[in-house]
């Protein structure tokens, strides 16, 4: 029963936020959870960055997010510039983790704008669609976008 329920709320919800040209995946989860390793020392930059597109708007909050210290490792390969370690070495460094919720309908903007303040060539960003969270209440209340 849950499963249906919640299949009726998210095609009326996507046909009410997002109308047109909508992919099966985002219309059947509206928000979706990041998670971003990112060296500490750009935290502040990203945390403004994730607030101009509002990432981490959950209802009459904004600006949520957490984060935790994670210990990362990676070898550079031939041809690149990395911003932590030595091409061809295991480099194994401190860094943040930081884990938000946008919405599907603003990921690519989202993307960009943590992809503008990451020192990384090649950021770990993942995108995880979310399949219930405590937002949808929210999206009912409104029953329309924000």
């Amino acid at each position: 029963f849950l499963r249906k329920k919640n299949r009726r709320y998210h095609k009326k919800a996507a046909r009410s936020c997002m109308a047109g040209g909508v992919s099966e995946a985002i219309a059947l989860g509206l928000f979706c959870k990041l998670e971003i390793f990112i060296p500490e020392s750009h935290f502040d930059a990203l945390r403004e960055a994730l607030r101009r597109v509002d990432a981490g708007h959950i209802g009459r909050y904004d600006c949520c997010l957490s984060y935790s210290r994670v210990m990362s490792c990676w070898r550079p390969l031939a041809g690149t510039s990395p911003f932590l370690g030595k091409e061809g070495e295991l480099s194994c460094e401190p860094e943040l983790k930081v884990e938000t919720v946008c919405r599907t309908d603003h990921l690519q903007e989202t993307l960009d704008a943590v992809r503008a303040v990451h020192p990384y060539e090649e950021p770990v960003i993942n995108a995880l669609p979310l399949l219930a969270t405590g937002l949808q209440t929210s999206v009912e209340k409104e029953e329309k976008c924000p």
